[in-house]
Protein backbone atom coordinates (compact mmCIF):
# COMPACT_ATOMS: atom_id res chain seq x y z
CA UNK A 1 0.00 0.00 0.00
CA UNK A 2 2.88 2.30 0.99
CA UNK A 3 4.31 1.65 -2.41
CA UNK A 4 1.93 2.01 -4.69
CA UNK A 5 0.90 5.58 -2.49
CA UNK A 6 4.76 6.98 -3.17
CA UNK A 7 4.45 5.16 -7.01
CA UNK A 8 1.78 7.59 -7.32
CA UNK A 9 2.97 10.40 -5.69
CA UNK A 10 6.05 10.43 -7.54
CA UNK A 11 3.82 9.82 -11.14
CA UNK A 12 1.99 13.15 -10.41
CA UNK A 13 5.31 14.89 -9.34
CA UNK A 14 6.73 13.81 -12.83
CA UNK A 15 3.49 14.55 -14.86
CA UNK A 16 1.86 17.05 -13.24
CA UNK A 17 3.34 20.88 -12.76
CA UNK A 18 0.63 21.62 -9.66
CA UNK A 19 1.94 18.65 -7.83
CA UNK A 20 5.45 19.55 -8.57
CA UNK A 21 5.20 23.46 -7.29
CA UNK A 22 3.05 22.48 -4.32
CA UNK A 23 5.75 20.13 -3.46
CA UNK A 24 8.58 23.02 -3.79
CA UNK A 25 6.36 25.50 -1.85
CA UNK A 26 6.27 22.68 1.36
CA UNK A 27 10.08 21.85 0.82
CA UNK A 28 10.89 25.64 1.37
CA UNK A 29 8.25 26.85 3.07
CA UNK A 30 7.58 23.61 5.94
CA UNK A 31 11.08 24.57 7.47
CA UNK A 32 10.59 28.24 7.77
CA UNK A 33 7.35 27.25 9.23
CA UNK A 34 8.93 25.47 11.85
CA UNK A 35 11.31 27.57 12.72
CA UNK A 36 8.54 30.12 13.43
CA UNK A 37 6.44 27.73 15.40
CA UNK A 38 9.00 26.41 17.78
CA UNK A 39 9.70 30.15 19.23
CA UNK A 40 5.44 31.02 19.10
CA UNK A 41 5.09 27.29 21.38
CA UNK A 42 7.81 28.76 23.45
CA UNK A 43 6.40 32.43 23.82
CA UNK A 44 2.63 32.07 23.05
CA UNK A 45 1.39 28.62 24.60
CA UNK A 46 4.14 27.48 27.28
CA UNK A 47 4.93 30.93 27.89
CA UNK A 48 8.14 30.15 28.61
CA UNK A 49 9.49 33.21 27.09
CA UNK A 50 7.91 36.60 27.55
CA UNK A 51 7.51 38.67 24.43
CA UNK A 52 10.87 41.20 25.40
CA UNK A 53 12.72 37.89 25.05
CA UNK A 54 10.79 36.10 22.39
CA UNK A 55 11.01 39.38 19.95
CA UNK A 56 14.53 39.18 18.87
CA UNK A 57 14.49 35.86 17.87
CA UNK A 58 11.61 36.10 15.44
CA UNK A 59 13.95 39.53 14.25
CA UNK A 60 16.32 36.93 13.39
CA UNK A 61 14.25 34.78 11.68
CA UNK A 62 13.06 37.32 9.75
CA UNK A 63 15.88 38.10 8.48
CA UNK A 64 17.25 34.76 8.25
CA UNK A 65 14.47 33.52 6.01
CA UNK A 66 12.69 36.55 4.31
CA UNK A 67 15.66 36.22 1.56
CA UNK A 68 14.72 32.71 1.56
CA UNK A 69 10.96 33.38 0.74
CA UNK A 70 11.92 36.20 -1.73
CA UNK A 71 13.70 33.41 -3.63
CA UNK A 72 10.97 31.16 -3.66
CA UNK A 73 8.54 33.75 -4.67
CA UNK A 74 10.54 34.69 -8.16
CA UNK A 75 11.32 31.26 -8.65
CA UNK A 76 7.53 30.13 -8.54
CA UNK A 77 6.17 33.22 -9.58
CA UNK A 78 2.06 33.20 -10.03
CA UNK A 79 -0.10 32.99 -7.12
CA UNK A 80 2.54 33.61 -5.12
CA UNK A 81 3.75 36.70 -6.40
CA UNK A 82 0.45 38.42 -6.82
CA UNK A 83 0.41 37.70 -3.01
CA UNK A 84 3.67 39.38 -2.44
CA UNK A 85 2.74 42.40 -4.59
CA UNK A 86 -0.76 42.68 -2.40
CA UNK A 87 0.75 42.62 0.55
CA UNK A 88 3.54 44.99 -0.69
CA UNK A 89 0.75 47.44 -0.03
CA UNK A 90 0.37 46.81 3.59
CA UNK A 91 2.19 48.85 5.50
CA UNK A 92 2.53 47.29 9.31
CA UNK A 93 1.10 44.26 8.16
CA UNK A 94 4.71 42.37 7.12
CA UNK A 95 7.72 42.25 9.11
CA UNK A 96 9.84 45.00 7.65
CA UNK A 97 12.35 42.39 6.02
CA UNK A 98 9.85 40.93 4.19
CA UNK A 99 8.00 44.19 3.28
CA UNK A 100 11.44 45.45 2.03
CA UNK A 101 11.67 42.44 -0.92
CA UNK A 102 7.92 42.63 -1.16
CA UNK A 103 7.89 46.46 -2.05
CA UNK A 104 10.22 45.44 -5.19
CA UNK A 105 7.84 43.67 -6.68
CA UNK A 106 5.40 46.29 -7.89
CA UNK A 107 8.62 47.20 -10.42
CA UNK A 108 11.01 44.98 -10.46
CA UNK A 109 9.94 41.43 -11.70
CA UNK A 110 11.73 40.12 -14.83
CA UNK A 111 10.07 38.71 -17.45
CA UNK A 112 8.99 35.42 -18.38
CA UNK A 113 10.18 35.43 -21.62
CA UNK A 114 13.91 36.01 -23.07
CA UNK A 115 15.10 38.04 -25.66
CA UNK A 116 11.72 38.23 -28.59
CA UNK A 117 10.35 35.57 -26.92
CA UNK A 118 7.05 37.64 -26.12
CA UNK A 119 6.68 38.34 -29.26
CA UNK A 120 6.82 34.91 -30.73
CA UNK A 121 4.22 34.13 -27.93
CA UNK A 122 1.79 36.76 -28.70
CA UNK A 123 2.35 35.88 -32.88
CA UNK A 124 1.35 32.31 -31.40
CA UNK A 125 -1.72 33.75 -29.31
CA UNK A 126 -2.86 35.61 -32.24
CA UNK A 127 -2.98 32.75 -34.77
CA UNK A 128 -4.72 30.11 -32.62
CA UNK A 129 -7.26 32.62 -31.14
CA UNK A 130 -8.00 35.35 -33.31
CA UNK A 131 -6.69 33.49 -36.83
CA UNK A 132 -4.78 36.36 -36.99
CA UNK A 133 -1.07 36.99 -38.43
CA UNK A 134 1.49 39.22 -36.25
CA UNK A 135 2.86 40.75 -38.83
CA UNK A 136 -0.02 41.83 -40.13
CA UNK A 137 -1.00 43.75 -37.65
CA UNK A 138 2.20 45.66 -35.47
CA UNK A 139 4.66 47.41 -37.49
CA UNK A 140 6.86 47.26 -34.50
CA UNK A 141 7.04 45.73 -31.29
CA UNK A 142 8.82 46.66 -28.02
CA UNK A 143 10.68 43.53 -26.58
CA UNK A 144 11.26 45.69 -22.82
CA UNK A 145 8.23 45.16 -21.58
CA UNK A 146 6.29 48.18 -19.91
CA UNK A 147 5.81 46.37 -16.53
CA UNK A 148 5.53 42.63 -15.45
CA UNK A 149 2.81 41.37 -13.02
CA UNK A 150 1.97 37.88 -11.83
CA UNK A 151 -0.52 37.06 -14.65
CA UNK A 152 1.46 38.52 -17.45
CA UNK A 153 3.08 41.64 -18.86
CA UNK A 154 2.60 44.62 -21.03
CA UNK A 155 4.44 45.72 -24.06
CA UNK A 156 4.18 48.56 -26.15
CA UNK A 157 3.43 48.06 -29.35
CA UNK A 158 2.46 49.97 -33.10
CA UNK A 159 -0.21 48.82 -35.08
CA UNK A 160 0.06 49.03 -39.04
CA UNK A 161 -1.20 52.60 -39.33
CA UNK A 162 0.65 54.17 -36.89
CA UNK A 163 -1.38 53.63 -33.91
CA UNK A 164 0.69 53.11 -30.21
CA UNK A 165 -1.03 50.48 -28.16
CA UNK A 166 0.08 48.58 -25.04
CA UNK A 167 -0.09 44.92 -25.26
CA UNK A 168 -0.93 42.98 -22.27
CA UNK A 169 -0.27 39.20 -22.87
CA UNK A 170 -0.96 36.67 -20.18
CA UNK A 171 2.02 33.92 -19.32
CA UNK A 172 1.95 30.49 -20.75
CA UNK A 173 -1.02 28.12 -18.61
CA UNK A 174 -0.91 30.80 -15.38
CA UNK A 175 -4.68 29.88 -14.42
CA UNK A 176 -3.68 26.22 -14.25
CA UNK A 177 -0.70 27.38 -12.12
CA UNK A 178 -2.82 30.08 -9.85
CA UNK A 179 -5.35 27.51 -9.37
CA UNK A 180 -2.91 24.88 -8.35
CA UNK A 181 -1.12 28.08 -5.97
CA UNK A 182 -4.10 28.89 -4.20
CA UNK A 183 -4.62 25.07 -3.43
CA UNK A 184 -1.56 24.49 -1.71
CA UNK A 185 -1.85 28.40 0.09
CA UNK A 186 -4.56 27.08 1.50
CA UNK A 187 -3.28 24.18 2.59
CA UNK A 188 -0.82 25.99 4.06
CA UNK A 189 -3.41 27.90 6.14
CA UNK A 190 -5.25 25.67 7.71
CA UNK A 191 -1.84 24.33 9.56
CA UNK A 192 -0.56 28.02 10.26
CA UNK A 193 -3.26 30.46 10.11
CA UNK A 194 -6.38 28.63 10.01
CA UNK A 195 -8.31 32.16 10.24
CA UNK A 196 -7.35 33.21 7.06
CA UNK A 197 -8.55 30.50 5.18
CA UNK A 198 -11.89 31.84 4.12
CA UNK A 199 -10.15 34.70 2.60
CA UNK A 200 -8.37 32.67 0.20
CA UNK A 201 -11.37 31.04 -0.79
CA UNK A 202 -12.57 34.53 -1.53
CA UNK A 203 -9.21 35.73 -3.27
CA UNK A 204 -10.14 32.25 -5.73
CA UNK A 205 -13.27 33.78 -6.47
CA UNK A 206 -12.09 37.13 -7.65
CA UNK A 207 -8.90 35.72 -9.77
CA UNK A 208 -11.36 33.60 -11.49
CA UNK A 209 -12.40 36.41 -13.86
CA UNK A 210 -8.96 37.62 -14.18
CA UNK A 211 -8.15 35.03 -17.02
CA UNK A 212 -10.33 36.14 -20.01
CA UNK A 213 -8.61 39.49 -21.20
CA UNK A 214 -11.45 39.56 -23.60
CA UNK A 215 -13.57 40.07 -21.10
CA UNK A 216 -11.30 42.32 -19.52
CA UNK A 217 -11.57 44.73 -22.63
CA UNK A 218 -15.60 44.46 -22.37
CA UNK A 219 -15.29 45.92 -19.03
CA UNK A 220 -12.86 48.42 -19.85
CA UNK A 221 -15.41 49.56 -22.65
CA UNK A 222 -18.27 49.61 -19.94
CA UNK A 223 -16.33 51.95 -18.17
CA UNK A 224 -15.05 54.26 -20.56
CA UNK A 225 -18.48 54.80 -22.01
CA UNK A 226 -19.74 55.56 -18.42
CA UNK A 227 -17.30 57.94 -17.06
CA UNK A 228 -15.52 59.61 -20.40
CA UNK A 229 -18.59 61.64 -21.61
CA UNK A 230 -18.93 63.31 -17.89
CA UNK A 231 -15.22 63.43 -16.84
CA UNK A 232 -13.33 63.22 -20.02
CA UNK A 233 -11.55 66.32 -19.10
CA UNK A 234 -10.30 65.17 -16.02
CA UNK A 235 -9.66 61.56 -16.89
CA UNK A 236 -8.36 59.64 -19.20
CA UNK A 237 -8.98 55.67 -20.13
CA UNK A 238 -7.61 53.83 -22.90
CA UNK A 239 -9.71 52.60 -25.33
CA UNK A 240 -9.94 48.38 -26.23
CA UNK A 241 -9.23 46.90 -29.99
CA UNK A 242 -11.78 44.53 -29.55
CA UNK A 243 -10.58 42.84 -32.77
CA UNK A 244 -7.13 42.09 -31.18
CA UNK A 245 -8.28 41.13 -28.07
CA UNK A 246 -8.87 37.46 -26.95
CA UNK A 247 -8.48 35.05 -23.78
CA UNK A 248 -5.08 35.57 -23.49
CA UNK A 249 -4.22 39.07 -25.60
CA UNK A 250 -5.40 42.38 -24.67
CA UNK A 251 -4.94 45.60 -26.62
CA UNK A 252 -5.44 48.87 -25.76
CA UNK A 253 -4.19 52.35 -26.62
CA UNK A 254 -1.30 53.22 -25.00
CA UNK A 255 -1.38 57.06 -22.83
CA UNK A 256 1.59 58.62 -21.67
CA UNK A 257 1.77 59.41 -18.29
CA UNK A 258 2.97 58.46 -14.71
CA UNK A 259 3.34 55.41 -12.95
CA UNK A 260 0.54 55.13 -10.21
CA UNK A 261 2.68 54.98 -7.79
CA UNK A 262 4.54 57.98 -8.72
CA UNK A 263 1.55 60.10 -8.83
CA UNK A 264 0.41 58.18 -5.35
CA UNK A 265 3.37 59.28 -3.87
CA UNK A 266 3.41 62.56 -5.52
CA UNK A 267 -0.06 63.56 -4.05
CA UNK A 268 1.18 62.24 -0.72
CA UNK A 269 3.84 64.30 -0.50
CA UNK A 270 0.94 67.35 -1.29
CA UNK A 271 -0.95 66.78 1.50
CA UNK A 272 2.00 66.26 3.65
CA UNK A 273 3.22 70.00 2.66
CA UNK A 274 -0.60 71.19 3.54
CA UNK A 275 -0.59 69.59 7.11
CA UNK A 276 3.07 70.26 7.93
CA UNK A 277 4.22 66.71 8.18
CA UNK A 278 6.68 65.04 5.84
CA UNK A 279 5.91 61.59 4.32
CA UNK A 280 7.56 59.38 5.74
CA UNK A 281 5.73 60.72 9.21
CA UNK A 282 2.50 59.83 7.50
CA UNK A 283 3.24 56.33 6.58
CA UNK A 284 4.38 55.92 9.70
CA UNK A 285 0.62 57.47 10.84
CA UNK A 286 -0.95 54.94 8.61
CA UNK A 287 0.84 52.26 9.54
CA UNK A 288 0.30 52.14 13.11
CA UNK A 289 -3.29 52.79 12.12
CA UNK A 290 -3.08 49.77 10.50
CA UNK A 291 -1.66 47.64 12.55
CA UNK A 292 -4.46 48.65 15.28
CA UNK A 293 -6.72 47.54 13.04
CA UNK A 294 -5.45 43.91 13.01
CA UNK A 295 -4.31 43.79 16.56
CA UNK A 296 -8.82 44.43 17.49
CA UNK A 297 -9.31 41.70 14.90
CA UNK A 298 -6.76 39.31 16.18
CA UNK A 299 -8.55 39.78 19.65
CA UNK A 300 -11.77 39.48 17.89
CA UNK A 301 -11.07 36.41 16.65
Amino acid sequence: MFGSGVAGYTYLYTTDEGTRRSAEFWKTSGPIYLHYRFVQFLNRDLKVLSDDIADPYYEQLHTQFAPVSRDLTYKMRGFYLKNAQLLSTQEGFMPEAYLKWMKDTQDNVPSEFEGSGAQEYCAMRMKEEMNMEFDEVFEWWDDEPLGVASIGEVHRARLRGGQEVAVKLQFPDMERRFRADIKTIKGFCALAMPHFTSTFDEVEKQFATEFDYAGEARNLTEIRDQVMPEYGNMVEIPRAHHHLCSRHVLVMDFLRGKKLVDGVRAHYAQVAGLLGTTVEELERQQAAEVQEVLAAAQEWA
